[in-house]
């Protein structure tokens, strides 16, 4: 589960709902711990921790040691890769203007609505691939039940034909 959590950061197709579904829920509850009060690096390590991938932990872990390092909170997650490189502005300016609870909640349904875009899009293809694989089984099916229709009565007569009358 873990190795497939991690390819799932590294394949470009098709595991980006499960991507965006991550920041999602990272961003969701890194807003609300900051915004009910709790410290900083409490509220990195438990948003991570509720995501559940090792990817985030690790990022969040790299936050930590950055921002302990004096480096600014925002930089630092966009170094990590917990948000996208078009993210980072928006978290910095957040972070100078004091509304980094706010943004997260943005960019959490932001990256919600992506997610869930994302899922039909894989769903319709996977609905498409399935519906064209049972089209080609039943037009097989068809045309082997035509051919034993057609051909069946007279491989039947062939064998009761004797040998030398054929």
């Amino acid at each position: 589960n873990e190795r497939l959590r991690r390819f799932a950061w590294s394949w470009p197709w098709g595991t980006g709902a499960y991507r965006d579904r991550v920041r999602a829920r990272f961003a969701r509850v890194l807003g609300r711990n900051l915004e009910c009060g709790l410290p900083v690096y409490e509220s990195i390590q438990t948003a991570a921790a509720v995501t559940g991938d090792p990817r985030t932990i690790d990022g969040a872990e790299q936050v930590t040691q950055l921002v302990r390092s004096g480096s600014q909170f925002a930089p630092a997650l966009g170094d990590a890769g917990l948000f996208g490189d078009g993210d980072r502005m928006q978290l910095v300016s957040a972070e100078r203007s004091g509304t980094l609870a706010e943004t997260f909640e943005k960019l959490s349904a932001f990256y919600d609505d992506r997610s869930q875009r994302g899922v039909r899009r894989l769903v319709f293809v996977v609905t498409g691939l399935l519906s064209a694989v049972v089209a080609v089984y039943i037009a097989i099916n068809v045309v082997t039940g035509m051919r034993d229709a057609i051909f069946g009565p007279m491989e039947m007569l062939e064998k009761e034909m004797p040998h030398l009358m054929r």
